[in-house]
């Protein structure tokens, strides 16, 4: 897929189907946002205390050590929460990849 191959309605935000994303550019987001994808649960323990440790030293919330998976769930079915960064969302994406995991074909 080219460049003027892209969707002409709503830009960057424009949905297209998996078939039309260059295998370059979903092994690119995979290694972004969630280098062990193909090895984890939809948790990465690792990733969430690594998280952890960033947010305390920075006082602040820095980042968030989500995987794609619950990426997924706090877009899809927590969008009422998407903007929050609060232990309670996290808890709840946790729960809902349980959900969501097996319908993926992450494996």
């Amino acid at each position: 897929m080219a460049l003027r191959d892209l969707p002409t309605e709503g830009g960057r935000n424009a949905a297209l189907a998996v078939e039309n994303i260059p295998q370059c550019m979903k092994d690119a987001t995979i290694a972004v946002e969630d280098k062990n994808f193909y090895k984890n649960s939809g948790v990465d323990v690792v990733g969430i205390v690594r998280a952890v440790w960033i947010n305390l030293r920075g006082g602040e919330t820095l980042s968030g050590g989500s995987t794609i998976t619950q990426q997924v769930a706090r877009t899809l079915l927590l969008s009422d929460e998407v903007i929050q960064r609060t232990i309670r969302r996290k808890l709840r994406e946790t729960v809902l990849r349980l959900a969501i995991n097996p319908c993926l074909f992450q494996r």
